[in-house]
């Protein structure tokens, strides 16, 4: 398969990767990728990134090492069917994913989880979602 992006990715920034910004556009240019998104957690998940670097995005190039930058988040799921990123600053962002993650989410059943996921991803800049099995499906 011969991939082009990954859109998908963390830095050392949000706390629980390695690579920095350029590091990982160089890894992404040397394997040939053409597109790069960063998709840092959003504030909710303990020792992610502070809202501020949302609000910094305008210094990070655009292309490095030939591959395209793209900046987005991955913004958390809340139990009352919010994000908990600012709209402010995911008006900044090219993307969001939806996420639920056990730190910042309490499993509210089936039902409710869909409508809480569904309202997130009524967000215009939301495209995609993460969900862990073990969280809707109990």
């Amino acid at each position: 398969m011969n991939l082009i992006l990954d859109i998908h990715t963390h830095t050392i920034a949000g706390g629980h990767a390695y690579g920095t910004i350029r590091e990982m556009a160089q890894a992404a240019s040397e394997r040939g990728l053409k597109l790069l998104g960063f998709a840092e957690h959003g504030p909710k998940i303990p020792g992610t990134i502070d809202p501020f670097y949302f609000r910094n995005l305008i210094v990070i190039p655009r292309n490095l090492y030939g591959v395209e930058i793209l900046h987005g988040c991955e913004i958390n799921v809340l139990n009352d069917g919010t994000l908990d990123l600012e709209q402010e600053l995911i008006d900044k962002l090219d993307f969001g994913i939806a996420g639920i993650h056990v730190q910042c989410y309490e499993n509210v059943g089936r039902e409710k989880n869909t409508d809480n996921l569904l309202s997130c991803m009524a967000n215009d800049k939301v495209f995609s979602c993460r969900i862990p099995t073990t969280t809707i499906h109990r």
